[in-house]
């Protein structure tokens, strides 16, 4: 008996993802293409424990998704590492996902949640392309890194039919991997040709309006960071450094959502800063705020696998 994608005779795609965030600030231009492909498109994340952006912003990805035709499937992952029961679990979800939705190929992102995908692959036969984010490991990083990360790819790798690098380390490095097809397609990043377009008067009005809002006078020079709030981000030290500067004309705004809000308010209330350093929450307009920041600050760190 035939199912209904097999009547619609449409191949059907699975785009995986530790978190909805990832579907939700990388994804949705591929999702596009394989649209206009003529593809049946799916989606398997973490809808409930969406990462990087508010739960009402998930909620509205999932009606966004349904009405361009994609079907969502929520996979219980864990970030970071996960555990062996909860990603047992994912790997159940996944695998049931694939089988029952005809899936003929998974395109995968996020270390943990692509192991995963490749061994539902493997198991069912299914074709991979695994795009990395970046790896853990790369020249000049912990030997720790190495040891430990590299391992896990250079299995994994035999068990991806490509691979999507987005800087040119990460593309160096997998031509150490057994995957026969690798790519380097250019990541995420600002516009600037976009930004350029911008009229020099409407960047000073929004530069204006923007410190306005937040309180910031002309002659105070201002920090942004943009991230999630996490230890990898490191916003933490920024908030550190500041206090150690005790300069009153200097303020810090970050952009962001995640684990570490609440020690980072802590952080801020403990040194005093309260008048200095803000937590603007998600935000989902950033020109404003780069134009009104004179610093853009960007210290991650690699401190896990997430």
């Amino acid at each position: 008996m035939k199912t209904k994608n097999q009547e619609n005779n449409k191949r059907q795609i699975i785009i995986v993802a530790t978190t909805a965030s990832m579907i939700e600030q990388f994804n949705m231009n591929n999702i596009k293409i394989l649209k206009e492909l003529g593809f049946g498109v799916h989606v398997g994340t973490n809808f409930k424990n969406p990462g990087t952006i508010t739960n009402e912003i998930s909620n509205g990805l999932i009606e966004r998704l349904t009405k361009l035709g994609v079907k969502c499937h929520q996979i219980d992952f864990k970030r970071g590492v996960g555990t062996p029961s909860a990603n047992k679990k994912a790997f159940r979800q996944l695998s049931k996902t694939v089988e029952e939705e005809d899936i003929s190929g998974i395109h995968t992102h996020s270390p943990l949640g692509s192991i995963i995908a490749r061994r539902v692959a493997h198991k069912l036969g299914v074709k991979v392309l695994y795009t990395a984010h970046g790896f853990q490991f790369f020249k000049g990083g912990r030997l720790k890194d190495w040891l430990v990360y590299f391992p896990v790819e250079w299995f994994y790798g035999r068990w991806t039919d490509a691979l999507v690098t987005i800087n040119t380390d990460d593309y160096a490095v997998a031509k150490h991997l057994p995957i026969k097809r690798v790519y380097y397609i250019p990541g995420v990043g600002t516009d600037i040709e976009n930004v350029e377009r911008i009229a020099k008067e409407q960047r000073q009005k929004l530069r204006q309006e923007v410190r306005r809002n937040l309180g910031i006078n002309d002659d105070e020079y201002l920090l942004l960071s943009v991230g999630e709030l996490s230890e990898r981000k490191n916003h933490a030290t920024v908030i550190k450094a500041i206090s150690k500067l005790n300069d009153p004309k200097i303020k810090y705004v970050i952009a962001g959502i995640g684990d570490e809000e609440t020690n980072l308010e802590s952080l801020i209330k403990e040194n005093r800063l309260e008048n200095k350093v803000q937590l603007l929450g998600y935000q989902t307009d950033l020109d404003g705020l780069y134009f009104a920041a004179d610093l853009n600050v960007f210290i991650s760190r690699n401190v896990n696998l997430n």
